[in-house]
């Protein structure tokens, strides 16, 4: 049996049974066959023995009554027809010698033709069953190459099959490796490239920005390209070497609160370090002149220490909050009108997000007092919004 490449083990067990399956059936219909064969053969030729028999029989009978009558009549014929007790003997001797010699002859013959009936009937059975031996041995011989064939083919066919697949892959690799080797190359070469052109586009810069710098430094003229050199030089000075006097400073009172303006009207703000929004109640609001109380809410929800809230709010646009110390700042406020209000200090003030005051680069310096100062590096960020 060839070995299996691509077909699984448990389908090859199964062909194989199919076969063997098949290759038995086959030679059971045709023990079948042969065996009806035989019995129809063997019907026929006991039908002859049987008419033969009947025909040595019945001629048999007829010689011996021949014979008898032919006895009879030459003892009649042999004293003229004088039937004595002596003649009678003699012919009942005659007679019986007569019938024991046929009998002899009869029974020999019979046996003769027994015996060659048997030696017949032997080497024609001996012959039947050397001419169905070898009609089953060139069968089974002509099964045999047939499923040897058959197997060669299928593990040829599987062979190529396999060979063809590992091809493929093979040649699939070799390209999906060379393009990924040829997009790298073009990639490294585009870097390259890029990278010359730039380091030559510097030098040129730089060239011309030392041949300007130098007819400037005659001339006793700066322009917006040093300026702004200065100030790079000025950004990468460490924090410790910075005088935070120079700063926009805040100064925050106990409780996080910083005085403010709204619209020119007096306010106390709360600088709220873990608030994602800025909030105030409505009441604030309409005092403030914000809101009327009659516009439009919307459903919002706000996580807080007791958890996710569905509150009504009013979504403002931008306000305008000057804090004390020269500081505007430009944020989106909520007005919460229901599901959720500010208690303590916080009910009359706004509660302003400490992240909106990042963007201008701060810095927070605590007091015994627990009061604080913030220096602001770029207070202008805030009025963008």
């Amino acid at each position: 049996m060839p070995e299996d490449f691509g077909t699984p083990l448990y389908a090859t067990r199964f062909n194989n049974k199919k076969r063997k399956q098949k290759a038995m059936d086959a030679h059971e219909i045709l023990g079948e066959k042969r065996n009806m064969e035989k019995t129809k053969e063997t019907k026929e030729h006991n039908k002859k023995r049987r008419l033969e028999s009947l025909g040595d029989c019945t001629s048999h009978k007829k010689t011996h009554t021949e014979s008898c009558e032919e006895v009879k009549h030459r003892t009649k014929t042999r004293k003229g027809g004088d039937e004595s007790h002596e003649s009678k003997m003699d012919c009942e001797q005659e007679v019986e010698k007569h019938s024991k010699k046929r009998k002899s002859q009869d029974t020999e013959e019979h046996d003769s033709q027994a015996k060659r009936r048997k030696w017949q009937d032997t080497e024609e059975h001996d012959n039947q069953a050397k001419k169905r031996k070898w009609q089953g041995t060139e069968e089974h011989d002509n099964q045999a190459k047939r499923r040897k064939r058959q197997e060669t083919e299928e593990h040829d066919n599987q062979t190529k099959k396999k060979k063809r697949q590992d091809t493929e892959e093979h040649e699939n690799q070799a390209k999906k490796k060379k393009k990924s080797q040829d997009t790298e190359e073009h990639d490294n070469q585009a870097k390259r490239r890029k990278r010359q052109d730039t380091g030559d586009h510097k030098k040129q810069v730089k060239k011309s920005k030392g041949k300007g710098r130098k007819e400037r430094k005659k001339s006793g003229k700066m322009d917006s390209d040093d300026v702004l050199r200065l100030k790079v030089d000025a950004e990468r000075v460490n924090k410790e070497e910075r005088d935070m006097r120079k700063y926009c400073h805040i100064h925050i009172e106990k409780g996080s609160k910083v005085d403010a303006t709204v619209r020119g009207t007096p306010c106390v703000v709360v600088l709220d370090t873990g608030a994602s929004i800025s909030a105030m109640n409505l009441s604030l609001a309409q005092s403030l002149g914000l809101v009327t109380g009659r516009e439009e809410t919307v459903k919002k929800r706000l996580e807080t220490w007791n958890g996710k809230l569905d509150v009504d709010v009013i979504k403002l646009g931008v306000v305008v909050v000057e804090l004390k110390g020269g500081v505007s700042v430009n944020a989106p406020i909520l007005v919460l009108v229901r599901g959720m209000k500010f208690k303590g200090s916080a009910r009359h003030a706004i509660v302003l997000s400490m992240s909106l005051l990042q963007e201008a680069k701060m810095r927070q310096q605590f007091h015994l007092d627990d009061s604080s100062s913030l220096f602001l590096r770029h207070p202008e960020r805030l009025r963008r919004r």
